[in-house]
């Protein structure tokens, strides 16, 4: 199923509100949630890949997310 517009904005909130509040695996899990629906989305791609290089975090698929990105 894909993310309507609505379901989008709802799950951009989500992550926002995981990473302000310090839940990085939870913001991990919306943008993974994010490109098992949207896989060329170039700025979820990058983000999350930055967030896991950023945290040191499964490094591997950091650099396959950004590579991506691009």
């Amino acid at each position: 199923m894909l993310f309507t517009d609505a379901g989008l904005e709802q799950a951009t909130r989500l992550r926002v509100a995981a990473l302000h509040a310090g839940r990085f695996r939870d913001a991990v899990g919306w943008y993974r949630r994010l490109l098992e629906r949207h896989p060329d989305d170039a700025a979820a791609l990058n983000e999350a890949g930055y967030l896991c290089a950023d945290e040191a975090v499964d490094l591997p698929q950091a650099l396959a997310w950004t590579s991506r990105a691009v």
